[in-house]
């Protein structure tokens, strides 16, 4: 990995990092591949950009399975984070303003901060129930030295990540937060197409315990997603660590059930 797989900004611009360049790497990649069709899965920042590439190659992507992030149509009105968490709508974004901000990145810079910080990402707690992070707020910097190890990694994964986000810090991690404005300009084009729904056969996996993604910011799913199967977990955020039997299982039926069919062999 070089510094072109995680460009700075500036001086380069923002929407490196929006959905919609990442949308038309993935359908370079496909094209690359010599496939035709695609069924594309994806979770948190991952879901996002799966529900806005079902919407850009509507040709390319057949079935769409986004694990816990709720479904955002796209709006002609431009609603900020900071307006959106003062407002008391969404606090559980407020973590958004933190990691968009330049402090995070710079005060996670060794490899043992890093270690830390995504211990404290996936859950880790200390001896008295203390966290290192906060949806409301975003890291805990005053705890992370009192927290252990998350049980959702294992030691050889934990390394793994933190070689690889070593090798160019969290300024990547950070301009996904600050792609808000870029990706809303990008929507616009979708409004005026009139892409605004996903109407692929779609699986979405809820977390019922996900502390962001809440049952509050489902509500007009089924609306924009004609055929869509909502199938609930009972774990939290990182549902694909903490039940990967349950979510195997509702991936396999799904995509018996609707992908297959008759023609079923999994």
């Amino acid at each position: 990995m070089s510094t072109q797989d995680a460009p700075r900004v500036p001086p380069n611009p923002i929407n490196l990092y929006g959905c919609k360049r990442a949308c038309d790497d993935f359908a370079l990649l496909v094209k690359h591949l010599g496939c035709d069709r695609i069924i594309i899965l994806g979770h948190d920042w991952g879901g996002m950009v799966v529900w806005r590439m079902a919407q850009w190659y509507p040709d390319l992507v057949t079935h769409v399975i986004v694990v816990c992030t709720s479904y955002a149509r796209p709006q002609k009105e431009y609603i900020s984070i900071e307006q959106l968490v003062a407002s008391g709508r969404e606090p559980q974004f407020g973590y958004h303003l933190q990691l968009a901000s330049p402090e995070v990145e710079h005060r996670i810079e060794s490899a043992e901060d890093i270690r830390k910080f995504l211990h404290g990402m996936y859950g880790a707690r200390g001896p008295n129930g203390e966290t290192g992070f906060s949806v409301e707020k975003g890291l805990l910097f005053e705890n992370l030295d009192k927290i252990g190890r998350t049980p959702l990694l294992t030691d050889s994964e934990m390394d793994y990540y933190v070689s690889q986000y070593s090798r160019n810090g969290l300024h990547g991690i950070g301009n996904w937060y600050r792609t808000r404005k870029a990706n809303w300009e990008d929507d616009l084009d979708l409004i005026k197409t009139g892409s605004t729904k996903v109407e692929q056969p779609t699986l979405f996996i809820q977390a019922t315990r996900d502390r962001v993604f809440t049952p509050a910011t489902m509500v007009k799913m089924g609306e924009n997603i004609p055929k869509l199967t909502v199938k609930p977990v009972e774990a939290n955020h990182w549902v694909l660590w903490e039940k990967p039997a349950e979510c195997n299982a509702i991936l396999e039926q799904w995509l018996k059930n609707i992908v297959l069919g008759s023609r079923s062999s999994l």
